[in-house]
């Protein structure tokens, strides 16, 4: 058990630029978003799956999490990959900040998309639990739970 996961994001890395080497090639658009997110753009009232990077949120991006997208377009499908400042760059609560402003930045770039289907792997599925609970309590009210969930659950910067 155990060893380097370098192998591992190695690959990540290779099949995430292999994918976005063939999209250009089949003329499918990435579009970088203000916060850095990737975005392929859907045809109107399409789906897009939202993916959030894992990597203990010390490692990858959303250069590195690219690998979907060709499949998803080959089905009518948009897909974003969300970029956030890792750590220790970052608290916790920047990441989740981070999350969310994506999502607003792809609402304004691409208005006529459809459903958004949000998944993340790792730390990126804790950053869309984290956003998606902020968002629940703040649209209650509840200003000190939606302030927890955005800023105080753990924070991995160095001390």
């Amino acid at each position: 058990m155990g060893g380097s996961s370098a192998p591992f994001i190695a690959d990540y890395e290779r099949t995430s630029q292999e994918a976005v080497t063939a999209m250009h090639q089949n003329d499918l658009e990435v579009l970088r978003l203000p916060g850095g997110s990737l975005a392929v753009v859907p045809a109107p009232g399409a789906p897009t799956l939202v993916f959030v990077h894992g990597g203990y949120w010390q490692a990858l991006s959303a250069a590195d999490s690219m690998y979907p997208a060709p499949a998803l377009a080959a089905r009518g499908w948009g897909y974003l990959a969300v970029e956030y400042t890792l750590a220790p760059h970052a608290s916790l609560g920047t990441m989740v900040q981070q999350t969310r402003m994506a999502l607003s930045e792809f609402h304004e770039a691409v208005p006529d998309h459809g459903p958004l289907v949000v998944a993340g792997h790792s730390a990126g599925g804790h950053l869309v639990a984290m956003s998606t609970l902020a968002s629940l309590y703040e649209r209650r009210g509840d200003k000190d739970r939606a302030t927890a969930y955005r800023n105080r659950v753990a924070d991995h910067r160095q001390r």
